[in-house]
């Protein structure tokens, strides 16, 4: 979303993003001519304390990557570290509620009457999250000096990336393929989906990723799919078994008690169905108005095949 609002404001950055973009030729790096870099960093492995960049935007700091990181605490000292590179002319804008300080300037952000005046109506993706990026890309483009108008022009064109709240139209539904694979992200997408069809019935298919981030995340996993089976968000809950990362666990005892089976009983919903044969997506989805094909393992390859078992074609990236 930055990297294509600095490019219509016309300066140039290259662009290094985890994800692929139609406007990059079905790629995620764009090479500019400009001294600017836009990088999309990962806290994976502490992979982002190679960066020392002049501005740095943090939109949340959660759980995550745990068998690396052991605990929060870890992670939030690794993000201290990272923002101990900004110089003392360099930005942190974060959001409200992180508590990090650097030697450059502070921007804590939160969206004002004013902004979403200015930003939310010329959305075209849904979600709180999306508005906070976009205030994220709107607050930068102003410190780069860039103009607003570029900026916002810009923003109402955005539509997504490859896997993020990725939208086809198949003959008689929506299928939303998309990556989220951390309670906080499950949160988002199917709120989202809700935003934007309100009056439609939805279904989530979800492969939980590694079983060591399903023991890490349980009882997180467990009220995330709850909230959003009572509040509505989505009518019914596929869950496939999890996908397992060759080389990286093994551990029997894991796979025992952090199934996907163990994990649709704990939800404890009529609504949440554990799908044993993954072969069987197209039979349990008739009568849905939108299919959310949801994970960051093999299940981007199961929305492949769908689309085509019904197109005969797979037009999408």
């Amino acid at each position: 979303m930055l990297g294509l609002a600095l490019i219509e404001a016309g300066l140039d950055p290259t662009i290094i993003v985890g994800t692929k973009l139609k406007e990059f030729d079905n790629t995620n790096f764009r090479a500019g001519k400009s001294e600017y870099l836009v990088i999309e960093a990962c806290e994976h492995e502490a992979s982002f304390l190679n960066y020392y960049p002049q501005i740095v935007a943090i939109t949340n700091i959660e759980a995550d990557h745990l068998d690396y990181y052991k605990t929060l605490e870890n992670i939030k000292k690794a993000f201290a570290e990272f923002v101990s590179h900004i110089p003392e002319n360099g930005y942190l804008i974060k959001k409200e509620g992180i508590n990090l300080k650097s030697k450059g300037v502070n921007i804590d952000f939160s969206i004002t009457d004013k902004e979403i005046e200015k930003i939310k109506p010329i959305m075209q993706l849904p979600g709180e999250h999306n508005l906070l990026n976009a205030l994220v890309v709107y607050k930068i483009g102003k410190i780069l000096g860039a103009d607003e108008e570029k900026i916002l022009n810009s923003l109402s064109k955005f539509q997504g990336t490859w896997r993020r709240f990725d939208i086809s139209q198949m003959p008689n539904f929506i299928l939303i393929d998309d990556y989220a694979h951390h309670p906080s992200e499950i949160d988002a997408t199917l709120s989202s989906a809700r935003e934007k069809y309100p009056d439609k019935k939805i279904c989530c298919i979800y492969e939980p990723h590694q079983y060591q981030r399903t023991q890490f995340l349980f009882d997180d996993f467990i009220s995330s799919f709850q909230k959003n089976l009572n509040n509505k968000n989505i009518n019914k809950l596929f869950l496939l078994d999890v996908y397992d990362v060759t080389g990286r666990e093994g551990d029997e005892k894991l796979k025992n008690e952090y199934n996907s089976r163990i994990l649709a009983g704990s939800i404890n919903n009529k609504e949440c169905i554990y799908l044993e044969d993954g072969g069987k997506i197209k039979e349990v989805i008739a009568g849905f108005d939108v299919v959310i094909m949801m994970g960051a393992g093999t299940i981007y390859n199961l929305s492949q095949k769908l689309k085509q078992d019904i197109l005969g074609t797979c037009p999408n990236y």
